[in-house]
């Protein structure tokens, strides 16, 4: 995925909502794709049928978050940060 923009240490909650929002229709490309296509609406049911697993996460406030790196689909995460910037001489 590609994000460019200011990314703060400890960002604000906006500056986080502004990183998700780069993010979204990148996932939303990627789940499209085989093979989670074929899983994709039953990671977002609270209830999925027998043998199949949700990523819903418990409410924040307003909000409803889905993991996208699950111990339970056997998921981790890998990042790699690479800056293209203006450098100081």
């Amino acid at each position: 995925m590609l994000y460019r923009g200011p990314l703060a240490a400890n960002g604000s909650p906006r500056e986080k909502y502004s990183i998700r929002q780069a993010f979204h229709p990148q996932l939303a490309e990627l789940f499209k794709q085989s093979p989670l296509s074929h899983h994709s609406a039953n990671f977002l049911n609270p209830t999925p049928p027998p043998g199949e697993v949700s990523l819903i996460l418990p409410a924040v406030g307003a909000y409803q978050f889905a993991a996208l790196v699950s111990s339970r689909l056997r998921l981790f995460r890998y990042l790699a940060f690479c800056s293209f910037g203006e450098r100081s001489l």
